[in-house]
C-alpha cells in the first residue's frame, strides 16, 4: 500500500523557517521523499496549535512538478540532486535577466531605434555592464593663457601678473585705510595733512566728458603715490551744478583703451567742477566713500585669490597700442615715441584685459607689457613688465554703454 503525508520535522514549528514540502509515499516498502514546493512555515506563540496539514497542502507549487507515480514506479533521484537542478535552473533564470537591457527576438538583441539616445552599446570589456562615466574634466579644455606671444611658461606667466596686482592693491589699501581714519575725523586731518585727498585735473589732456546729465572725468589723488592715482568717476551733479548728488567708481589707474563718449567739456566748466570737489566737503566726502566702499568691497577677493594662486583668462582679444607722438625719451632701456596718459607715458604695447578664473568677478585688470623691454616684476631697478595699468569695473562700464 501507498500511504501520502506531509512531513517537517526537522525545523520547530516556532519559527517562521522556509522549508521543503515533501510527499513521502512507500514504494516497495521504501519511504520515498518528493520536493512539492518552498514555503514560510507560520510562526506560532506558544500554547498554540500548529498548522494543520490541510491548510499547508493549499500553498500552490513554486514550480510544475509530475503527478505521483503509482505502485510499482521505478524510484525518483534522491533530493539532493533534483535540490541541485533546481538550484542550477534559478541561476541560468538569473543570468539570463541580467544579460543587458532590453528585451531579446529571435536569440538576437533588439536592434536600436531612434528612441534609444541614452543607450550605450555594450563592449567586451563592460561585460554587459554599462561604461563608466568619463572622467570630471576630460572633456574640459584648458583655460586660455594671456600673452602667449611672450614665450614664457604658463606658471612663471601667471605669478608675474598676480605678484604686479598685489603691489597696485597694496597702495590701494594705504589709501582705503587713510579714507576711513579721513571720514572718522575729517577736521583732523584738514588741521594737520590739508592736502590729503585733495583731487586735480589732469593739465593738458582732456578727461571730463558731459553724457545725457552725467560728467565723467579722471581725477589725480595723490596722497600715497607722489604723481597721483588716477580715479575715473562718474558724476551726477545737483540742480544748482554746485554740489555732487551720486558718484561712482569707474576705473583706477591709466585707461589707455578708454573710448570716451559724450561732450568735451570746457576748460571753464571743468575748473568749476575741480573746485566743487575740494571745496564742497558734502561732495568730497562722498568721493572718499566712494573709493574707500568700492576698495574694501569690490577689491577684498583680490589680495585672497592671488595669495591661493587662482589663475587669470583673458577678457577679450589683445588690442595694439600705438602711441601718440607726444614725447620722444628715454622709457627704459631704449629712446622712443611716448604717448602721455594721466600724467604717465607709455610706448607701443599689446594690451590685455584678464580677469581672475573664479572669483572677483566684476573686476578686470588692464596689462601693459612694453615690447622692446625686458620682462620684470621683482627688480626695483627696472620698469615692471608687464605692468597693471588700469583696474576696470565692468558693472559700471556696462551702465556706461
Amino acid at each position: 500500500m501507498k500511504s501520502l503525508a506531509f512531513t517537517s520535522d526537522s525545523y520547530p514549528r516556532s519559527h517562521s523557517t522556509p522549508i521543503a514540502t515533501l510527499w513521502r509515499e512507500q514504494v516497495h516498502g521504501r519511504s520515498v521523499a518528493r520536493p512539492v514546493a518552498l514555503r514560510t512555515l507560520p510562526r506560532t506563540m506558544p500554547g498554540q496549535p500548529a498548522a494543520r496539514p490541510a491548510q499547508a497542502a493549499q500553498t500552490p507549487p513554486r514550480w510544475p512538478l509530475p503527478a505521483p507515480r503509482g505502485v510499482g514506479a521505478p524510484a525518483r533521484a534522491p533530493l539532493v540532486r533534483r535540490a541541485a537542478a533546481a538550484c542550477s535552473t534559478a541561476c541560468a533564470a538569473g543570468a539570463a535577466l541580467r544579460s543587458g537591457p532590453g528585451p531579446r527576438t529571435g536569440g538576437r538583441r533588439r536592434p536600436r531605434t531612434s528612441g534609444d539616445e541614452g543607450h550605450t552599446p555594450h563592449s567586451p570589456r563592460t561585460c554587459g555592464r554599462a561604461a563608466p562615466p568619463p572622467a570630471a574634466g576630460a572633456g574640459t579644455p584648458a583655460p586660455a593663457v594671456p600673452f602667449g606671444h611672450l614665450g614664457v611658461a604658463p606658471a612663471e606667466l601667471q605669478a608675474m601678473l598676480r605678484r604686479d596686482i598685489r603691489r597696485r592693491l597694496s597702495e590701494l589699501l594705504v589709501l582705503g585705510w587713510l579714507g576711513r581714519l579721513y571720514l572718522l575725523a575729517p577736521w583732523v586731518f584738514r588741521a594737520l595733512f590739508p592736502r590729503l585727498f585733495q583731487f586735480g585735473l589732469y593739465e593738458g589732456e582732456q578727461l571730463c566728458f558731459e553724457r545725457d546729465g552725467l560728467v565723467e572725468c579722471t581725477l589725480r589723488e595723490s596722497s600715497v603715490v607722489a604723481r597721483g592715482v588716477p580715479f575715473t568717476f562718474r558724476l551726477r551733479l545737483g540742480g544748482d551744478a554746485r554740489q555732487i548728488a551720486e558718484a561712482t567708481l569707474v576705473s583706477i589707474g591709466c585707461d589707455l583703451t578708454a573710448t570716451r563718449k559724450g561732450t568735451p567739456m570746457c576748460v571753464k566748466a571743468a575748473s568749476a567742477l575741480g573746485n566743487t570737489v575740494n571745496n564742497d566737503w558734502t561732495s568730497k566726502r562722498l568721493l572718499v566713500r566712494t573709493i574707500v566702499r568700492t576698495i574694501f568691497k569690490e577689491l577684498s577677493q583680490v589680495g585672497q585669490l592671488c595669495k591661493s594662486r587662482v589663475d587669470l583668462v583673458p577678457l577679450g582679444t589683445e588690442v595694439a597700442f600705438h602711441p601718440r607722438e607726444d614725447l620722444f625719451a628715454q622709457e627704459g632701456t631704449s629712446r622712443k615715441w611716448l604717448q602721455k596718459v594721466s600724467g604717465y607715458y607709455f610706448a607701443q604695447a599689446r594690451l590685455q584685459d584678464v580677469l581672475f578664473l573664479s572669483g572677483a568677478d566684476n573686476v578686470a585688470f588692464c596689462f601693459y607689457p612694453a615690447a622692446l623691454e625686458p620682462l620684470n616684476s621683482e627688480s626695483p631697478a627696472a620698469n615692471i613688465n608687464p605692468e597693471a595699468t588700469c583696474c576696470r569695473f565692468l558693472s559700471s562700464l556696462a551702465d556706461i554703454a
